[in-house]
C-alpha cells in the first residue's frame, strides 16, 4: 500500500531533476517555495527492533530510495501562470469533498527532508489506523538533521525563525484560494495544523509576519491546531508578538505537553530559554484564552527523550481532536481544575 503526502519547502532543491532537498534554504531567496508529493509503499513497514519508531523505519526507505519524489513543475511565463501550489490546492479539494479533511504538518528541529517526510507519513498512516482520515501537507523548513543536534540548536531556531515568512506565504497563497472559490465549490471540510517541537516557532513568526501584512483580524483558516513539544516560550499564548493572536486563526488550540521532555529541559537550561510551552504548558493556566485546551501527557508518557509522543502515546488523543471531539469527552482524560488542563491517563 503506497502512503502519499504532498509538501510545500523553501529547503535548497538537490540535483536536476530534483532527487531530495537539503539543509540549506532554497537559493533563489528564503522565502522561495517549491511544491510536491513524495510516495513510498508502506504496506510492509515492521519496527525491527524495540525502540525502534515507524518514522525510523521509513526514514530508512526513503534514505536507502524506494521513495518516489515528485516536484510539480511551474511555467510561470505562462498566460495564466502554472503553479505548483495551484496543482496542491486543486487536488486537496478533490480530496476533501470525498470526504478527507487536510492536515498541515510543521516537523521539529534537526530533522532532514526525508525525516520529514517519514514523520508525515507515519502521522498520516497512524490516523487512518483510527478512522481519522486525512491528507498530510508537509510543511519542511531547513533543519540541519546534524547528527550532534545540541550544537545544531542555535542554527536551526535561526533557520526557523526566517522560515515564518516563507510560511506565511504558503498560508497566504491557500487564503487567496480559498477565497476565489464559488460558494458551490465549497466541500464542508476542514484544514488542520500540527506544530512539533520548534515548528512551533516557526508558526510563532509566521503570526509575526501575517499580522504585518494581513491588516484586522486574521483569517480563520484551520480547524484544530495541536501544538505538541512547543519549543517556543510557556507565556506565548499570552502575548501579541508571539502566538497571542493564533485563536485568530483557528477554532481551537489544543496544547500537548510533558514535564519529563528532556529535549525541552536541554533546551531552556543550556540554550538560555525561558521555561517552554512543551513542558508544563502555559505560563498562566487559569488565564488562557478562549479555545485553548491543555492536554498534560506526563503520566503516560515512557522512554528516554520523550518528545516526540504525539506520533506514539498521545496519537490516539489527537485523532479524537481532529475528528472534533468535545475536549470533555475524549476518552483517558481527567481534567484537573487547579490547573485548568486534562490529564492524558492510561485508562479511560
Amino acid at each position: 500500500m503506497k502512503t502519499r503526502i504532498r509538501f510545500a519547502t523553501n529547503r535548497d532543491p538537490q540535483g536536476k531533476p530534483v532527487k531530495a532537498f537539503g539543509t540549506r534554504f532554497n537559493p533563489v531567496h528564503p522565502l522561495e517555495l517549491r511544491f510536491g508529493e513524495m510516495r513510498l509503499d508502506t504496506g510492509g513497514a515492521r519496527l525491527p527492533r524495540a525502540g525502534t519508531s515507524l518514522a525510523d523505519v521509513l526514514t530508512q526507505q526513503l534514505v536507502d530510495g524506494r521513495g518516489e519524489l515528485e516536484v510539480y513543475g511551474e511555467e510561470l511565463d505562462r498566460d495564466p501562470p502554472v503553479l505548483g501550489s495551484q496543482r496542491l490546492f486543486g487536488e486537496l479539494q478533490d480530496s476533501m469533498a470525498a470526504g478527507r479533511d487536510a492536515l498541515v504538518y510543521i516537523h521539529g528541529y534537526n530533522v532532514t527532508f526525508f525525516e520529514a517526510c517519514a514523520s508525515a507519513m507515519s502521522l498520516q498512516k497512524k490516523l487512518d489506523e483510527r478512522k481519522t482520515p486525512m491528507d498530510v501537507v508537509l510543511f519542511s523548513w531547513p533543519s540541519d538533521g546534524s547528527s550532534t543536534p545540541w550544537v545544531a540548536y542555535r542554527s536551526d531556531r535561526d533557520d526557523a525563525a526566517n522560515s515564518g515568512l516563507a510560511f506565511s506565504r504558503a498560508f497566504q497563497k491557500l487564503q487567496g484560494f480559498l477565497e476565489g472559490l464559488a460558494r458551490e465549490d465549497y466541500c464542508g471540510g476542514s484544514i488542520h495544523l500540527v506544530c512539533h517541537s520548534m515548528g512551533n516557532f516557526v508558526l510563532e513568526n509566521t503570526l509575526w509576519h501575517l499580522r504585518k501584512n494581513l491588516p484586522g483580524r486574521l483569517p480563520r483558516i484551520f480547524g484544530e491546531v495541536v501544538l505538541a513539544s512547543a519549543d517556543v516560550d510557556n507565556d506565548a499564548l499570552e502575548q501579541e508578538g508571539k502566538l497571542g493572536r493564533l485563536p485568530e486563526i483557528a477554532r481551537r488550540i489544543n496544547v500537548y505537553c510533558n514535564a519529563g521532555d528532556e529535549a525541552l529541559r536541554i533546551s531552556d537550561k543550556t540554550k538560555g530559554n525561558p521555561d517552554r510551552l512543551g513542558q508544563r504548558g502555559p505560563k498562566h493556566p487559569m488565564d488562557a484564552p478562549a479555545g485553548v485546551v491543555n492536554i498534560d501527557c506526563s503520566e503516560v508518557i515512557n522512554g528516554l527523550v520523550e518528545h516526540s509522543y504525539y506520533l506514539d502515546e498521545a496519537i490516539g488523543d489527537i485523532a479524537a481532536v481532529l475528528r472534533g471531539e468535545r475536549e470533555d469527552r475524549i476518552a483517558r482524560r481527567q481534567y484537573v481544575a487547579s490547573a485548568n488542563n486534562y490529564r492524558l491517563t492510561a485508562k479511560g
